[in-house]
């Protein structure tokens, strides 16, 4: 089972170091993988606060009802800052009833546990 000679250990060393380089490569590229599906999703809760808000007028009310449930259901590292926006929202958009009680469903959805 253990090498008795030079021969079988540098056979075995032969075979390891190419596994522990494939091992580490693979470790790195999950890593990264997993970073920029996190930098994807801070850009989509980018563009449902830019269509929330809508400062230039180029999405309709139902984009903003639907960026607001969206916001709504934004996963679990995400969620402080989709509750800051539909909190801050809901001031800025407190003359439009429709639109004000989606935003209050919306961060009662983001901020139960479950």
């Amino acid at each position: 089972m253990y090498p008795t000679n030079f021969t079988e250990l540098s056979g075995l060393i032969g075979v390891l170091i190419p596994l522990i380089i494939a091992t580490f490569a693979g470790l790195r590229s999950v890593r990264t993988k997993a970073l920029e599906n996190d930098l994807v999703r801070w850009r989509r809760v980018n563009e449902l606060a830019a269509t929330l808000y809508n400062k230039d007028h180029t999405h309709g009310f139902w984009a903003q009802l639907a960026a607001a449930h969206e916001l709504g259901e934004v996963s679990s590292p995400h969620k402080g800052a989709a509750i800051a926006i539909l909190n801050n929202a809901q001031t800025y958009f407190a003359q439009n009833s429709t639109l004000a009680h989606a935003l209050a469903k919306a961060e009662a959805r983001a901020k139960r546990r479950w």
